[in-house]
């Protein structure tokens, strides 16, 4: 749903205002939600709903255990999961597409590039999507957050083992790979896209954010 600053402006004074983040796992999707919380946006963080729909993950579980629970694409049961999750994930955006109240934060997971074409559409035609950039610098410092804080990834296609590889040295060579490809993806699903020194600029509060928004509207 491109707006113009102005109707971005109206939408956001009558409360109805409906944004989704997309980006790669630890790029602050989930900060910045919480934020914009405390300006009363509503907040649905997609991947706790998905964890409070998996039978024994406990509901005080937050989206690390979601991660260990899913495990890596070279774990046993890997391939299950990861179907199973992008399953929960269509259904928890379609939720949350159809009870929108007031002015409103769709946490996208980073897998959501991966979800139906129709479901994208929806998200496309009634909110605002806007990609917090994982720029080339950042790729180190998300793949060494990626192996210390375990967070649901869908690797599709992206993974692979090299003759003689470790799992992490097969991690290591693939993650970057990863990264090119799901850029293409959230460029084309986004409204704007936000460059990784402003998605990740933690001195910014939600007003700020707000107005980084409306100046990549108006460009």
């Amino acid at each position: 749903m491109l707006l113009s600053p102005a109707e971005f402006d109206s939408r956001l004074e009558s409360g109805k205002l409906v944004i989704t983040f997309i980006g790669m796992s630890a790029i602050g999707k989930s900060y910045r939600g919480q934020q914009f919380s405390f300006i009363g946006f509503r907040h649905i963080n997609c991947d706790n709903v998905i964890a409070s729909r998996i039978p024994g993950l406990l509901q005080s579980e937050d989206v690390a255990g979601l991660g260990t629970w899913m495990g890596q694409p070279y774990t046993p049961l890997y391939k299950e999961r990861e179907a199973q999750y992008l399953q929960l994930e269509e259904d928890s955006v379609s939720h949350a597409l159809h009870s929108i109240k007031g002015n409103t934060i769709i946490d996208a997971t980073g897998s959501v590039v991966y979800l139906s074409p129709d479901i994208q559409k929806q998200l496309k035609d009634r909110s605002l999507v806007i990609h917090l950039e994982a720029g080339e610098t950042a790729r180190e410092k998300l793949f060494k957050q990626y192996m210390t804080e375990p967070k649901p990834v869908v690797w599709g296609d992206s993974f692979n083992r090299n003759k003689g590889e470790s799992d992490l040295e097969a991690l290591s060579r693939c993650y970057p790979e990863l990264l090119r490809y799901r850029l293409k993806k959230y460029i084309s699903l986004a409204d704007v896209t936000l460059p990784y020194k402003v998605a990740r600029d933690e001195k910014s509060d939600a007003h700020e954010f707000l107005d980084a928004i409306k100046k990549g509207l108006a460009h």
